[in-house]
């Protein structure tokens, strides 16, 4: 018995979406398998066991496609702080036994999918972030961003941005920790990368690197060893207030995203009463907060449908104070023409309402109240 090579099976790291079909050749019989899913980095495995009879030819055909998507959890979930962040990939073993003859194969999982082989095969080069937003896209400057890679094994690297200002020069500066998967390659161990690209850190970066110039644009590239990325992704900075939101892309990565329009919130609450000895009380009283926000103005195909992305996510956060709380959108309402998006509004609440807490305090100064004239 034997695994076909496949295309796919020639990386080390697959994704579900693009897995395709597995076929067992050189079978007669009743072929046990054996499916077993191992989160190295926790010590966890999970398994699962099945029986499959050959067709005409000696042959089983698996339809990866379909069997890999149902790992859902095949990179561990995004911790509270989610900026600078390795997810470890699970490990899958595939293993069919006839008798005592056996045959194994092995691969790290994304959950995630791509539309074509040659966006796959990117991915797991050093081309591409694991991002599915516009190459340029705006950025504000108390907003969070986050780009996701995942890093070549046995080679070390980092990012770099390329800053952009009104009287000077673009200049490349290093900045976020750099990575070396050499000491996880020896464990077996792979990962996707969540970095904070957000305008605060490269200024940071900028300072320490004495740049001066007030940047207005800048570009995030990734080094492997001495390789430069051949391409970037470009923020392009702007001044007022939004909300960020975090969601899990369809590449199995995380993105950033931005509501810029004014957020409402509504409670709705209803009270169950009950009347004993003529006093009537209060029973339950049941409270429901929403929240309503809209995407501001699209101006492009490019722009709606990372919002479409966002929106079709399951798995989706709003960032307050650099951290992450967990959402679910009720429903959602987007204006369209056939070359102009408008906007998309969406209502969504806590997936778990916050406990209570203690207002913030601060040291107050003594104020003088004149006497009334």
């Amino acid at each position: 018995m034997e695994f076909t090579e496949q295309e796919w099976l020639k990386n080390n790291v697959i994704m579900s979406g693009n897995a395709g079909k597995l076929w067992l050749t050189g079978v007669s019989g009743e072929v046990s398998f054996s499916f077993k899913v191992e989160d190295i980095s926790a010590s966890s495995s999970e398994e699962v066991t099945f029986a499959l009879f050959p067709d005409a030819y000696g042959g089983i055909s698996l339809d990866m496609r379909k069997i890999l998507p149902l790992l859902r959890s095949s990179i561990s979930e995004v911790s509270d702080g989610v900026f600078d962040s390795a997810l470890f990939l699970k490990k899958f073993t595939l293993t069919a036994s006839q008798g005592e003859d056996s045959v194994s194969m092995s691969r790290l999982v994304v959950s995630g999918g791509s539309p074509d082989d040659r966006e796959a095969e990117a991915l797991l080069s050093s081309e591409y972030f694991w991002t599915r937003r516009p190459q340029i896209t705006p950025t504000w400057r108390e907003a969070k961003e986050t780009l996701c890679l995942l890093p070549l094994p046995d080679v070390a690297g980092r990012l770099c941005a390329r800053v952009y200002s009104r009287m000077l020069l673009p200049e490349v500066i290093f900045f976020g920790p750099a990575w070396d998967m050499t000491p996880y390659s020896e464990l077996g161990m792979t990962a996707l990368f969540v970095f904070d690209c957000s305008y605060r850190r490269v200024c940071e970066a900028a300072s320490a690197a004495r740049y001066d110039g007030r940047i207005e644009a800048y570009d995030i590239i990734r080094i492997d060893g001495e390789a430069e990325g051949r391409f970037c992704q470009r923020f392009i900075v702007r001044d007022g207030s939004v909300h960020t939101f975090l969601f899990r892309n369809s590449l199995g990565g995380y993105d950033t995203i931005h509501a810029v329009a004014d957020r409402t919130k509504s409670m709705e609450s209803e009270s169950v009463l009950f009347v004993s000895g003529m006093e009537e009380k209060e029973l339950k009283n049941d409270h429901y907060i929403s929240h309503e926000d809209c995407s501001g103005y699209l101006g492009s195909e490019e722009e709606a449908n990372f919002w479409y992305e966002f929106l079709s996510s399951d798995e989706r956060y709003i960032v307050l104070d650099g951290r992450r709380r967990r959402i679910i959108v009720e429903e959602s309402d987007s204006e369209t023409t056939e070359n102009n998006v408008k906007s998309m509004t969406f209502r969504w609440h806590f997936a778990k309402e916050p406990e209570g807490f203690v207002q913030k305090r601060n040291v107050l100064d003594e104020i003088y109240i004149p006497e009334k004239i």
